[in-house]
């Protein structure tokens, strides 16, 4: 029965991981705007050449290290798995969602 729960954890995890990944990387090349934390991962990149991925885990970190300051018993290992490979798969899916070039796309394909 455990072993069943952590299999669906880590399918459920996998899968979080995965399309945050992906809606990330497809947001920024379309161009049609980001949220807080995406304009402060853009930042990164730009202000110090760095890659999607690598300003994302930048970011995950230092959140992650404050949560674990502020609340350190609320902080699971999925949670901490979570964080830690976001970036990796932004920089993974990166290289096949830029040729796309959607940017250049009307709205009705950039949405």
């Amino acid at each position: 029965m455990i072993k069943i729960k952590l299999v669906r954890t880590l399918l459920a995890l996998f899968f979080a991981i995965i399309l945050t990944s992906f809606g990330v990387v497809l947001f920024i090349h379309a161009n049609l705007g980001s949220d807080t934390i995406t304009v402060f991962f853009n930042g990164i990149q730009r202000t110090f050449s760095l890659s999607l991925g690598i300003s994302s885990l930048i970011y995950n970190v230092l959140a992650l290290s404050l949560a674990c300051i502020l609340s350190f018993k609320d902080i699971g290992w999925t949670s901490i798995i979570y964080a830690l490979s976001t970036g990796f798969f932004m920089d993974l899916f990166d290289p096949f969602i830029a040729p796309l070039q959607l940017e250049d796309g009307s709205l009705i394909i950039r949405v």
